[in-house]
């Protein structure tokens, strides 16, 4: 069924943009030509090397674009088995007998080719359409900037650009020079006019294609990536759905980026007026120019059948199902402990707390220790063994740190459940627009770790599990029973893949509990930052420089809170030293170890190429652990001795001797920067994390000559 239907809502968005074409076909031509005699007729070699960077811009989309087809085409094409057709369809005779099965297959390739490149050309012309319209505001606005070019004479000689300081001879423009610049005035307005015109037809146009478009996309993107998942056997299929996948996220991506791009083209020709030097003009002119710039608040905008509007957010809310990292943080990752037996619920007495006890000890065993007793018994009978003891070891360190983090987290629950209901109670609080915007930065850098972190280790996990051979389990270990027997081996099989999938989604959740506790204490201190920026915002200024009494006390108390607020968050980064100092030191060492094993053992496994795939996979994941330790951890330093440069920069000189040192303590304090380390040995820092890849290839080549 959804072999058939992404295709079918293909042509269906397919047919209606070509009727929308046919149809407006006079407009659309209107437009084009209204654009390309702007365009041609540009004759300034700066507006001219504009017209080449949009022109280049649209030609690489393009070519994105059509090599994108082209693989799909070509994979499904070569991809059809013996006498089945490429694509599914029903006809109306037996398609798997010659000549019917030659002349289908040869409608369905030719259908598709000219299907798709129609397809191409009717998405580039929007998106070119919407590429002249940014084009002529950005010559708009090179024109503003020109608005008084050659008026302004500089040693004697013509300025060949935007003369940005006027002359001491000449502050005020002569009325001669007044006349031009009226004139030129005049014709940038008429040129603003045109363009929004312009993007007002094509929002007439093709904007309920644009919302046909997009929402079959949703429903495409979604259906072909099911499809991958049942794309196993046939690698060139496989190949052509991923080529197809992208471009169908490419086709949204080129109307988003476009629209986007006009919006802040739009927003730039207010910027654009400002540059010119207006203060060498009449009043008359400057009116003329402030309502050029007030009409530039109004942002040129798509949108998609009046929905939404064509921009970047547009796209990844298109893409993606957005969780934030404070509700992931405190739902995903407490709901899986609980689940577990992680963190036991509050309102759990007598016989129950008793019970839930011994659910804990019973997951504790049945995830992590179970491996770590049969591994360990399986490294006594290979010990000696250097390629077995490998593949033996890197399982056991695993197991190993993960158990360490479980038993940590476990002991410290109330601790770390502070420290996420303080910070976010922070956030929950934070108003200002700016704040919101840094709050959300955050939140979309975590959410990004935690995908890559996520897709890697499913990709080992399921490699893992796939690659077993006949009647072999997917990882070595010592069971006191013969595994290679029904029942024993089906149930062993399943015991190892299901243990493997929980405890990998357990370490994920426990990593990201630590990493995310570090990035609310980066984000705290940069509100902080901004808070300590604006400190002497809205206040007044007494006629001697300095801020009235009114003002200097609530500048005052202002920094007090600013001060109660880094207390908190070094006092959380202490906690949180205090809670995970010693887990991350048996995580480095383990890794280092891990990194070192596994690559040893990727030198060995050359047999299965899913089980290389996999082991690949799951040295990257290691390497992704520690980076994610470490970066945020050195980020922490740097938010930290941000915060000194953030008290520097705010209107310190307004402010009496008192509050001036006020201000020098809290930036004092900031030299000494927020530091997290791994059990006091090393800080967490990317040097830290070149170090351990360093160690571990230093290990790597220690195994490799033991074993020459």
């Amino acid at each position: 069924m959804t072999a058939t239907s992404f295709l079918l809502f293909t042509n269906l968005s397919q047919s209606i943009k070509i009727f929308n074409v046919l149809a407006r076909r006079e407009k659309i031509q209107q437009i084009i030509t209204d654009a390309d005699i702007i365009l041609r007729g540009e004759k300034s070699s700066e507006g001219q090397a504009i017209v080449r960077s949009c022109n280049r811009e649209t030609r690489w989309h393009q070519f994105i674009f059509f090599i994108f087809t082209f693989l799909t085409i070509f994979g499904w094409a070569s991809s059809a088995e013996k006498n089945k057709l490429p694509l599914q369809a029903w006809y109306p005779y037996d398609t798997s007998k010659s000549p019917a099965y030659e002349l289908t297959y040869l409608h369905q390739i030719l259908a598709l080719f000219l299907a798709a490149f129609l397809n191409v050309s009717k998405d580039t012309l929007v998106s070119t359409l919407i590429a002249q319209c940014r084009c002529r505001l950005r010559l708009l606005g090179l024109a503003l900037k020109n608005l008084c070019n050659e008026m302004h004479p500089i040693d004697e000689e013509t300025s060949t650009r935007v003369s940005l300081k006027p002359s001491p001879y000449t502050l005020m423009l002569s009325q001669e020079q007044e006349v031009l610049v009226k004139r030129r005035l005049g014709c940038c307005v008429v040129q603003h006019q045109k363009a929004l015109e312009a993007a007002n037809q094509l929002q007439h146009c093709f904007s309920e294609p644009t919302f046909v478009q997009l929402a079959v996309s949703l429903v495409i993107i979604c259906v072909t990536a099911f499809q991958m998942t049942a794309q196993t056997s046939n690698p060139i299929r496989l190949l052509s759905m991923c080529t197809y996948l992208l471009n169908m996220m490419f086709q949204v991506f080129i109307y988003c980026y476009q629209g986007n791009q006009l919006s802040l083209e739009s927003e730039e020709v207010a910027g654009a007026a400002y540059e010119f030097p207006w203060y060498a003009c009449s009043v008359p002119v400057r009116r003329s120019v402030i309502i050029l710039m007030r009409r530039c608040r109004r942002v040129s905008k798509l949108t998609v059948g009046g929905f939404t509007t064509l921009s970047l957010a547009s796209f990844m809310a298109i893409l993606k199902t957005s969780y934030s990292m404070f509700t992931l943080l405190q739902q995903v990752d407490s709901t899986i402990f609980l689940m577990f037996g992680l963190w036991r619920p509050k309102n759990l007495t007598g016989y129950k707390k008793q019970l839930y006890n011994c659910y804990s000890f019973l997951s504790l065993m049945s995830i992590v220790s179970t491996y770590i007793i049969v591994q360990v018994g399986d490294l006594i009978q290979v010990w000696g063994n250097v390629p077995f003891m490998t593949g033996t070891i890197f399982l056991i360190f695993t197991n190993l740190a993960l158990a360490t983090k479980m038993i940590n987290v476990m002991w410290r629950k109330k601790l770390i459940q502070r420290m996420m209901a303080e910070s976010n109670q922070e956030l929950i609080n934070e108003s200002r627009r700016t704040g919101r915007a840094i709050i959300e930065s955050y939140d979309a850098e975590t959410t990004k770790q935690l995908c890559l972190y996520f897709s890697l280790s499913m990709m080992t996990v399921f490699g893992w599990a796939s690659s077993a051979e006949k009647n072999q389990l997917p990882l070595r270990a010592w069971y006191p029973y013969d595994t290679s027997k029904t029942p024993a081996y089906q149930l062993t099989y399943t015991h190892q893949c299901v243990a493997l999938f929980l405890a990998a989604v357990i370490n994920i959740c426990l990593d990201t509990v630590v990493t995310s506790l570090i990035s609310l204490c980066r984000c705290r201190l940069r509100l902080l930052s901004v808070s300590l920026t604006t400190l002497c915002d809205g206040l007044d200024i007494a006629d001697h420089g300095l801020l009235t009494a009114a003002s200097e006390a609530v500048a005052s108390r202002r920094l007090r809170r600013c001060a109660r607020r880094h207390q908190d968050v070094l006092a959380q980064v202490m906690q949180l030293q205090k809670c995970f100092s010693t887990p991350i030191l048996a995580q480095f060492s383990v890794s280092m170890v891990i990194i070192c094993v596994t690559a040893y053992q990727l030198a060995f496994e050359s047999t299965s190429l899913v089980r290389v795939i996999s082991m690949v996979a799951y040295l990257v994941v290691m390497m992704l652990q520690v980076f994610l330790y470490c970066y945020h951890g050195n980020q922490l330093v740097e938010e930290s001795e941000d915060v000194s440069t953030a008290a520097y920069e705010c209107p310190w000189y307004w402010c009496s001797v008192s509050l001036r040192r006020s201000l020098l303590i809290v930036m004092t304090r900031t030299r000494h920067a927020a530091r997290l380390t791994a059990g006091g040995f090393t800080q967490l820092s990317l040097a830290s994390f070149m170090s351990i890849i360093k160690a571990s290839y230093s290990f790597f080549t220690v195994l490799k000559q033991v074993e020459t």
